[in-house]
């Protein structure tokens, strides 16, 4: 069964571009450095293992992953233009 979840970020821009383009297998692009979506458990655990390759303690990279509840409304409201892809597996 899959859960909701929200990922920020905060990487060194030498490393941005490729966890970009990771969380864009696992999740869904909202807004610069935060996806959105519904991930398994196996599925949340690769994400972590593949982002973990790049978070660099040193360089004061960061990644926060919220855990939602499955049952959970949340309501958007957008100021300003969305920048993240406007088909969403997550905000309702």
């Amino acid at each position: 069964m899959s859960k909701r979840y929200l990922v920020v970020y905060d990487i060194n821009e030498k490393r941005v571009s490729k966890v970009h383009k990771l969380l864009l297998r696992f999740l869904v692009w909202k807004q610069n450095s935060t996806f959105e979506g519904f991930l398994t458990n196996g599925s949340l655990k690769e994400m972590i293992r593949r982002i973990g390759k790049y978070v660099k303690k040193e360089d004061e990279d960061g990644v926060v992953i919220y855990s939602l509840p499955r049952d959970c409304k949340i309501k958007l409201e957008v100021l300003g233009k969305d920048k993240g892809n406007i088909f969403s597996n997550f905000i309702e």
